[in-house]
């Protein structure tokens, strides 16, 4: 027999503290359509979960996506579906949340946005950092989630556009880019998996396109391609790559572009979502931007698909706001997003255990 030693650091606690008459339980595959109900009927109020398809919430819920995130549902000690939250550990000091809280169930606000903040903290002490970011983009009609947040200490941080533009056949025969562009695929093996170079090129370029933008946070790129292929409509037919010619005649990766598809929803018609688009300054001001949105519009409207929509940061540096609306797109909605910072929880003391 040997004495060896570990280091025990808390996870997220499984539950919150609820008040009388509510029992929190782990969702399972059984729970999906009566939350994606509650979700819909919120949808109506304030739009909120308006990007939510059955298949999508099915991902996030019990799919590759819950690999991430805890989440609790509350119902009533009589069965009724009343709360939801979810807890993602997006990046290295960075979480993001989701909460849901029907009408009539209010009071459960609080030990839920709690529960929020304590799993944060672990996640950040989990993860050996000193403390974490932890926040959520909320519809601007979500009023009553936005009090709750308020109140125990969020800050309202900066406003995005949610943005939508109809695809049309024009689209298919696009301009072509400036002299020294050009835009492609990244290039893929016989099985459909990318090709290494192609996929650290692409997230190389996101990565520097925004180091000066509003909230930049760096992001490993496992931690990058988890995220991707937790969306049921990734695919890496919709990874693009600009590259821009040097004085020699070398070409070098410029910008870089992820989309999803996006299933059709309320008799809108599929969709695709610019999930990433990014040029590198070194690039910037020769047209890379426009080449790869003309790319993603004659791509959605070879696949038939009715709408191409994207989100851009409403004081966007770059003026990539003014820049989509000159290629058609219009704001359909905003987001406003909700941050707070959270110090790591202390860990465990060191524990002993007994081992052969």
């Amino acid at each position: 027999m040997s004495e060896t030693s570990r280091v025990f650091i808390p996870a997220p606690a499984d539950q919150p503290s609820l008040p009388a008459g509510y029992v929190a339980s782990v969702p399972t595959s059984e729970d999906i359509p009566e939350l994606h109900s509650l979700l819909s009927k919120q949808r109506e109020q304030t739009r909120a979960g308006s990007a939510d398809s059955l298949e999508t919430l099915t991902e996030r819920v019990t799919g590759t996506g819950s690999w991430t995130r805890n989440q609790v549902l509350i119902r009533t000690s009589a069965g009724e579906l009343c709360a939801w939250a979810a807890l993602h550990d997006r990046a290295a000091g960075r979480c993001s949340f989701e909460l849901l809280v029907a009408d009539a169930h209010e009071q459960l606000a609080p030990p839920l946005v709690r529960w929020i903040r304590e799993g944060a903290q672990r996640i950040a002490a989990t993860r050996g950092l000193p403390d974490t970011q932890v926040g959520v983009d909320l519809d601007e009609r979500d009023q009553r989630t936005a009090s709750w947040l308020a109140e125990a200490g969020f800050a309202k941080t900066r406003v995005f556009w949610e943005m939508a533009r109809p695809v049309t056949e024009d689209d298919l025969n696009p301009p072509e880019p400036r002299e020294g562009v050009r835009v492609r695929r990244i290039h893929t093996h016989s099985d459909g998996m990318p090709l290494a170079r192609d996929v650290r090129n692409a997230h190389l370029v996101l990565e520097e396109s925004f180091t000066d933008h509003f909230n930049s946070h760096r992001e490993s790129l496992p931690e990058f391609m988890q995220r991707m292929r937790e969306s049921p409509g990734h695919s890496f037919d919709l990874w693009w790559l600009a590259e821009i010619r040097d004085e020699r005649g070398d070409w070098h990766p410029g910008g870089a572009l992820v989309s999803t598809e996006v299933p059709e929803s309320d008799g809108e018609g599929p969709a695709q979502y610019v999930a990433y688009l990014g040029v590198h300054s070194a690039a910037r001001g020769r047209g890379v931007s426009k080449a790869l949105m003309y790319a993603v519009l004659r791509d959605a409207a070879q696949r038939g698909d009715k709408r191409v929509l994207l989100e851009v940061d409403s004081e966007s540096l770059t003026g990539a706001n003014g820049l989509y609306e000159s290629l058609g797109w219009r704001l359909d909605y905003s987001l406003h997003s909700w941050h707070a910072r959270e110090d790591a929880a202390d860990p465990v003391p060191l524990a002993k255990e007994q081992g052969n």
